[in-house]
């Protein structure tokens, strides 16, 4: 029988989102504008036009995460609009090299990819690394609840998952 888990974490909206909500609407209001004068009879399959493209625009600002852990291995994908999704990273829990938790100083740099799942600054950032033959050596940084990281945690290998309880407390699940 599988075992699965998953959480979705939604994007904050911060005023990069805000700004560029503003603009794609001063945009399809210009565009308006421009259909009204020169539009003629084409006037409402301009609006029509005008009005689904910044709807399409604006969704495609929400950005979620979706975490799956499945018998110990993780699926991180990239939810764009609701409707686009991207596999960033399908890695089965024994070839995971280390699991720690992420601090500002954790030097990144020494890692051939670092593919960041967050939504921003949070408090409980974990990451893990792995060594892919297509990217080299590959940092995850993410935000696992309980859950998650608990299940991901059962897939490793003995050793790492000894290390890993022995050096971590894992963070109670809130509400």
């Amino acid at each position: 029988m599988d075992f699965f888990v998953e959480q979705l974490i939604r994007e904050k909206r911060g005023g990069r989102y805000f700004f560029s909500m503003f603009g794609l609407t001063v945009a399809a209001l210009i565009l308006l504008t421009l259909g009204v004068f020169f539009g003629g009879i084409l006037l409402p399959f301009a609006v029509v036009g005008v009005g689904y493209g910044w709807y399409w625009c604006t969704s495609m600002l929400i950005t979620e995460y979706e975490y799956c852990v499945t018998n110990g291995d993780i699926d991180i994908d990239r939810i764009r609009g609701k409707r686009r999704r991207l596999r960033l990273v399908a890695v089965r829990g024994d070839k995971i090299e280390s699991l720690a938790r992420y601090t500002a100083e954790c030097d990144l740099s020494r890692f051939d990819r670092v593919v960041k799942c967050t939504t921003g600054e949070a408090a409980d950032l974990w990451y893990f690394t792995y060594h892919s033959k297509k990217n080299g050596h590959t940092v995850v940084v993410f935000q696992p609840n309980e859950r998650v990281l608990t299940a991901l945690i059962d897939g490793l290998s003995p050793l790492l998952r000894r290390e890993v309880l022995k050096n971590y407390e894992i963070p109670e699940e809130e509400g």
